[in-house]
């Protein structure tokens, strides 16, 4: 449903679905509830998801299911790896860029650097363009393990969204639109 669109199970959104990133809970301020726009999938390792109600073990922000997004982590002695992807149009008049490096740092530690921009200008449909319906986004990560009695890891994570229209069916007439969403972790 677009940038703005709030994950949802068995058609239960607004609060009632919970979404859980590397295991912390994700927060909104918003009425419709916690938006994953800043985050790309290509960035993540998995996605659980629990369907139906997990209020017993979660609380009531879990009636829906629970939606449970794993990033990426540095891996010990992993060889050196580099990762550089690109889209230009493909349907929607969108723009791609990412890049990923990981390598181990000798059999101890491990180190991960991502990062990517996208944008995606107003849908064009077959009934013409869909008014305030055009996004941008950008991110990066850093994160370095170390194996030390256990495997540690520190990290920082950035994400934002600009200029994330909210299309609707009067969008040409009045425009909405979330001018930022940040995500530092």
């Amino acid at each position: 449903e677009g940038q703005s669109a709030v994950p949802a199970i068995r058609g239960l959104a607004r609060g009632r679905t919970l979404l859980l990133l590397d295991g912390s809970r994700l927060f909104s301020e918003r009425r419709a509830g916690p938006s994953v726009s800043f985050l790309s999938p290509d960035n993540l390792d998995r996605i659980d998801i629990v369907r139906g109600p997990a209020s017993v073990a979660y609380g009531s922000d879990a009636f829906g299911g629970v939606i449970s997004m794993i990033t990426r982590q540095p891996a010990a002695s992993a060889p050196f790896a580099a990762r550089l992807a690109a889209t230009m149009g493909a349907g929607v008049p969108a723009e791609r860029f990412e890049a990923q490096v990981a390598m181990g740092l000798g059999a101890r530690g491990g180190l991960l650097v991502e990062a990517r921009y996208r944008r995606a200008r107003d849908y064009s449909s077959p009934d013409g363009g869909v008014p305030n319906s055009a996004w941008r986004d950008r991110g990066a990560l850093v994160r370095a393990g170390i194996r030390a009695g256990g495997w540690w890891t520190a990290g920082w994570q950035g994400d934002f969204v600009r200029d994330s229209g909210l299309p609707r069916s009067d969008s040409a007439t009045l425009l909405l639109s979330a001018p930022h969403e940040r995500s530092r972790r």
